[in-house]
């Protein structure tokens, strides 16, 4: 996560895609089947809903990235619905909050746990009723990576579109080829993209690709199809 979080508080999106697309070919020229495993946290780290503070649409584009990322993308429990938990270990293993109301089948917190009050704020019960939710916005994107098995098998080119806030990846195989396009700024932008495409899905209804011209909201993401 070290990287898709620096590179978002810093709003350099292309050398993060820089960087996904030589470590990749760097693994594959060891293993041509190697695959990588990218997560943001785990069960020994601090959670990654406190990375971003209160700042949901960055921890949403966090979320993006990490999902549409190359590789086989994990996620720890909780991270879909921003769980807290840093220190003691126990603090970082609490149980799912699937209701704040009905505790049926939550268990016990773990022995050790120091900080389990920050966690009533939120449950997936919750979001799940609130369009604009993180879970909601986990949800949308794994629906979109979920067309394609390219993102772990694709070959992968860097594209340059000559904006440091830009995310730009190519995933291809074949005929087809699909861009992942992030915008790490918090301004809109517009950028040249060299496609020929009318299929596109995208985290935010505004984004618009005319022509080879990307428009995009900001902290926002679109995936390109060309066939």
């Amino acid at each position: 996560s070290g990287k898709i979080v620096s590179a978002i508080r810093n709003k350099n999106g292309s050398s993060l895609a820089n960087w996904f697309v030589d470590y990749n070919q760097s693994i594959r020229s060891v293993n041509k089947e190697a695959i990588d495993s990218v997560f943001l946290s785990n069960h020994d780290q601090g959670r990654s809903g406190a990375y971003f503070g209160n700042q949901v649409e960055k921890t949403k584009l966090m979320g993006s990235v990490l999902l549409l990322a190359p590789g086989k993308s994990f996620i720890y429990y909780g991270e879909e619905i921003g769980m807290l938990g840093s220190g003691e270990d126990p603090n970082k293993r609490l149980p799912m909050i699937w209701s704040i109301k009905d505790k049926t089948g939550i268990p016990n917190n773990p022995p050790g746990v120091t900080n389990s009050k920050k966690q009533d704020y939120t449950s997936v019960e919750d979001q799940l009723k609130d369009k604009d939710s993180l879970l909601n916005h986990y949800k949308q994107v794994a629906s979109i990576r979920n067309k394609s098995t390219w993102y772990e098998t694709g070959k992968l080119e860097y594209i340059d579109v000559n904006n440091k806030s830009i995310y730009a990846m190519k995933l291809y195989n074949g005929q087809e080829s699909i861009y992942v396009i992030h915008n790490f700024s918090d301004q809109e932008q517009t950028i040249k993209i060299n496609v020929e495409s009318k299929e596109m899905d995208s985290t935010h209804k505004k984004n618009k690709l005319k022509g080879n011209t990307l428009t995009l909201q900001p902290l926002s993401s679109s995936v390109i199809y060309v066939k």
